[in-house]
């Protein structure tokens, strides 16, 4: 004696079927969607001067924020702190 009813075999079989497709779609998705290229003519970084220090910071797209640095391995900074007028 079988434990399914042929209705009941019918069942599982479309529900295979159909976790199969859903399954088959997500990945076909993922492959197929293209991951944007960043825009050259769009800077991909700004820099940030402390008004109160003078120092340079580098900010990227995302938020990051990295302290500006020089060659030498020296953050850059004015020799004097920017005051509100002189910006």
């Amino acid at each position: 004696m079988s434990v399914f009813t042929e209705r009941g075999k019918k069942w599982v079989v479309a529900i295979w079927v159909t976790m199969f497709a859903i399954i088959f779609a997500a990945i076909a998705w993922m492959i197929l969607t293209d991951i944007p290229e960043p825009e050259p003519d769009k800077p991909q970084m700004t820099i940030f001067r402390d008004a109160g220090t003078g120092c340079q910071y580098l900010i990227t797209k995302d938020g990051s924020l990295m302290p500006r640095m020089s060659a030498s391995g020296r953050q850059i900074c004015q020799q004097q702190p920017v005051t509100k007028g002189n910006n």
